[in-house]
């Protein structure tokens, strides 16, 4: 059974991300990036909003604006940095995002994502994340 992204499913993604458009020049070789979708106590981000109903094999591209990063990926900023090695946006980031996985989310899993993303106060560094 193929399952498409949908609210509170485990995704798998891997991601590239550039300077400029269909450049790669930040992070060249895909690095992969789990969550659980919709955990988010803000609601869905517009990262989340970008993927949902997508599948396995698909891909997203996105643009953001450097003082748009914290918007754009909710609670989920300060990881997304964290993987790509990028300790503050800026300038605009291009990305190219494929789906690589979508399974059900087991129930500690689950309390986990929703812990962790109820505990999310910013990172508490010198970044762009607004904390």
């Amino acid at each position: 059974m193929i399952l498409s992204i949908e609210n509170l499913t485990k995704v798998v993604v891997t991601v590239r991300a550039g300077r400029e458009e269909d450049t790669f020049d930040l992070v060249s070789s895909p690095v992969p990036f789990e969550f659980i979708f919709g955990v988010g106590t803000e609601g869905f981000c517009a990262f989340e909003s970008a993927l949902y109903e997508k599948s396995e094999g698909e891909k997203v591209t996105m643009t953001v604006a450097a003082g748009e990063a914290g918007e754009v990926f909710g609670h989920l900023h300060a990881r997304i940095r964290r993987i790509l090695g990028i300790p503050k946006i800026t300038e605009p980031l291009f990305l190219e995002v494929t789906i690589t996985g979508v399974s059900q989310t087991d129930n500690h899993e689950l309390v986990q994502a929703i812990a962790a993303a109820a505990g999310q106060g910013g990172c508490g560094g010198n970044c762009d994340c607004g904390c």
